[in-house]
């Protein structure tokens, strides 16, 4: 399976598990990921979401994305605009990801496409 994402190189992936509509697992490049579901007698649903990988350098980028992402989600879901754009919800919530895992989680920066699109990670608004 093939996974494309806006304005970076799309990434080749193994699904490892699925049971409609509660769970779906799959390997996408070198990270595992897994995508809960789990309803409520209120009419809600609750989404748990895992992702793993080997190098720790990456665990403030990535945590920062996927949070980025999930806060996106929310946003689509409710049919709202999220108040912020998707650049400046990362960079505020990195920051707060190198201070809460320490600076090793923060070795590797975003890849050379998202500075491209987006600017250098060195330009963090305040």
């Amino acid at each position: 399976m093939a996974f494309v994402t806006c304005n970076c190189p799309g990434f080749d992936g193994t699904t490892l598990a699925v049971d409609p509509p509660k769970l779906l697992e799959f390997v996408w490049g070198d990270e595992r990921l897994q995508f809960d579901l789990t309803p409520d007698d209120a009419g809600f649903t609750m989404l748990r979401f895992s992702a793993s990988f080997a190098e720790v350098g990456r665990a403030a980028r990535d945590a920062a994305g996927w949070h980025t992402c999930l806060d996106l989600l929310g946003y689509d879901l409710s049919g709202d605009r999220a108040p912020w754009q998707q650049d400046f919800r990362w960079r505020s919530v990195h920051r707060v990801y190198v201070a809460r895992f320490g600076p090793a989680a923060a070795a590797v920066g975003p890849p050379p496409e998202w500075e491209e699109t987006h600017g250098a990670a060195g330009q963090d608004p305040a």
